[in-house]
């Protein structure tokens, strides 16, 4: 993995200027459709969980202060990605990220974000990432594991809660170890 990721820094750190801010001033519309862009892009929905406002991007950052960065990926010109890493003292969260296709790809922007997340880490002398929970298998190819979470649910209806309860564990990712499906 470590000579993937070299090579791909290889490929797009000259091609690629990442720029760290604290305001999206005068590129908030432009975040808003990146953020559009890679929601539609993926192939999960996740419906009203990550809907955004058009302005809460700058919302947070204007309210946040410091403990809040966006790493910005300039194509050229061109605005290609962003994403918005909330930062406390112990541990560094992952909060949106918006790329523009088929640039994403063709620059390895979502390795570049990634990786200028772990140097802003380990500058602020920061030992904990936590990177989402969507792709799973691209992040443990980065070097993540997952960690055990729970959802807890009720049914209203007796029976549809008792099939509920046979069912639920069939959804977990439990049996996801670095590793084991990595392609």
């Amino acid at each position: 993995m470590r000579q993937d990721i070299n090579r791909k820094l290889r490929q797009s750190s000259n091609k690629v200027r990442l720029e760290l801010r604290q305001s999206v001033a005068g590129l908030e519309s432009t975040i808003a459709d990146l953020y559009l862009t890679t929601r539609l892009h993926r192939r999960a929905d996740y419906g009203g969980f990550d809907c955004d406002a058009p302005d809460l991007i700058p919302t947070i950052l204007d309210q946040v202060g410091d403990r809040v960065h966006v790493v910005l990926g300039w194509v050229g010109n061109e605005l290609a990605s962003f994403s918005v890493s909330l930062l406390d003292p112990g541990c560094a969260y992952a909060y949106r990220i918006g790329m523009r296709y088929p640039l994403a790809r063709d620059y390895n922007l979502y390795f570049l974000n990634w990786m200028m997340m772990v140097r802003i880490c380990i500058d602020r002398g920061i030992h904990r990432l936590e990177m989402g929970q969507t792709c799973y298998l691209q992040k443990q190819r980065l070097g993540c594991r997952l960690e055990r979470s729970w959802v807890y649910l009720r049914h209203r209806s007796g029976p549809v809660n008792a099939l509920m309860k046979r069912l639920a564990p069939l959804a977990g990712f439990d049996g996801m170890e670095a590793g084991a499906n990595a392609p």
